[in-house]
């Protein structure tokens, strides 16, 4: 007798248990709302690419080798041409990327590509001419002037000649050109940006699209830490 209370016990609970949860849950998943994600299309495209990227046109990169690869050398690379390194070797992509970003240092940018072309107004200041003579011996002498120009001369401001809008502002404008000239919209994206390095080893990267026209990107510069220290506003 005690066990068929207990069985019609369960079988109550189970009835009212089914009950409910038929109630709180219908049977047709298809009415479920289950927010706005499965009503909107999401985009699924993967796309590959590189946001730092340095050519020659940056201090160290030039310092440390690259002597030859330009911001339009690099967006060639990346779209699937073969380039020629310092080396002589040439290299492809086997699968070219998506998009771009060449985020050179904005301090001094394009300042030792023309240290080796021999340019006067780079030549005629005391760090231009110690550079240039160094580097050309090679050697032990490139390295030592490598150390000595990336430890002193980021410093305190910098170096105000090399700093001048006469040798800042054409780095910049065959940066942004060769990104215009390599964005096609639809199958390869070239973004223009630069690095903004911290003077206290925190970097930080401003990368601007290639949404806004060239004329509005060549009436700036990139700013860095030499402009002002940690508190600039970045554009």
């Amino acid at each position: 007798m005690r066990m068929m209370k207990t069985t019609m016990t369960i079988c109550l609970t189970l009835a009212i248990t089914t009950s409910v949860f038929a109630q709180d849950h219908p049977t047709d998943l298809t009415k479920i709302d289950y927010g706005a994600g499965n009503k909107e299309p999401i985009p699924r495209t993967v796309y590959w690419g590189d946001t730092h990227l340095h050519t020659s046109f940056s201090p160290d990169a030039s310092l440390a080798g690259n002597v030859r690869l330009s911001p339009a050398e690099a967006y060639r690379f990346a779209r699937g041409e073969t380039v020629t390194g310092h080396n002589g070797l040439k290299a492809r992509l086997d699968r070219p990327l998506d998009f771009l970003v060449v985020s050179d240092h904005a301090a001094y940018m394009g300042i030792l590509p023309m240290v080796r072309q021999g340019n006067p107004e780079v030549l005629k200041t005391e760090w231009g001419a110690l550079l240039s003579r160094e580097i050309n011996k090679g050697g032990d002498a490139a390295y030592a002037v490598a150390i000595k120009f990336i430890t002193e001369a980021f410093v305190d401001g910098g170096v105000p000649e090399l700093k001048t809008d006469a040798l800042r502002r054409p780095p910049w404008y065959r940066t942004t050109a060769a990104a215009e000239a390599a964005n096609t919209p639809g199958a390869f994206t070239a973004f223009i940006g630069y690095e903004w390095t911290s003077p206290y080893g925190a970097n930080i990267q401003p990368k601007e699209s290639c949404g806004r026209s060239v004329g509005t990107k060549n009436s700036t510069k990139p700013i860095s830490a030499l402009d002002g220290g940690s508190n600039l506003v970045l554009d």
